[in-house]
């Protein structure tokens, strides 16, 4: 599920320690409303869907 956090300041310790790899950090300039609804309906539906 996406999370916004604003605690790191851009230095993201949670993703740099994360042994899973499950986070991600992405600038939030770099990120569009087409790749956040992507990814949210992904998630949200357990697989993979088509761009």
């Amino acid at each position: 599920m996406p999370l916004l956090c604003d605690l790191c300041a851009g230095d993201p310790q949670c993703v740099k320690r994360c042994p899973e790899g499950a986070i991600q950090y992405l600038h939030p300039d770099k990120i569009d409303r087409g790749y956040r609804e992507f990814h949210v309906a992904r998630i949200a539906w357990g697989r993979e869907v088509s761009p």
